[in-house]
């Protein structure tokens, strides 16, 4: 599972685990939101549509309501483990972290900006993952 904005300036690094590990990355957040964040209804399209938008704070960053939608959807899917990205912007990261945990799914926690590669070390994260897939996801 991925929680966090995409690494667009790094996009081999989904792709890198599949074909290290076998292992995938199933769930986004921007796959769920379709789903779980677009829907709205009415009469009037302008609403429903700002609707769709007033609710993604909420439903990304706010515990517990954000915590317990990311823990439903790890269950949902048959996550795991929890790949997590964490910005200088994390809201209600820890809690999301700690959410999941609770819940049995193992979480690695990387801090990177997700647009501004200069403090990003691909080297470094992949590794760390790699390690963490080998010691707490894959064994």
């Amino acid at each position: 599972m991925w929680i966090g904005r995409g690494l667009w300036y790094d996009m081999g690094f989904y792709q890198r685990f599949q074909d290290e590990y076998g292992a995938v990355f199933v769930w986004s957040m921007y796959l769920a939101i379709a789903a779980d964040g677009y829907i709205r209804y009415g009469d009037d399209p302008m609403r429903a549509l700002a609707a769709r938008f007033a609710a993604f704070t909420d439903q990304l960053y706010t515990p517990p309501w954000s915590s317990e939608w990311y823990v439903k959807e790890a269950r949902l899917h048959g996550i795991d483990g929890v790949v997590h990205l964490v910005s200088d912007d994390p809201r209600g990261s820890y809690f999301t972290a700690r959410a999941l945990e609770s819940a049995g799914f193992p979480v690695i926690e990387i801090e990177a900006d997700n647009v501004d590669a200069r403090t990003y070390d691909g080297d470094r994260v992949a590794a760390r993952i790699g390690h963490w897939l080998e010691d707490a996801v894959l064994r």
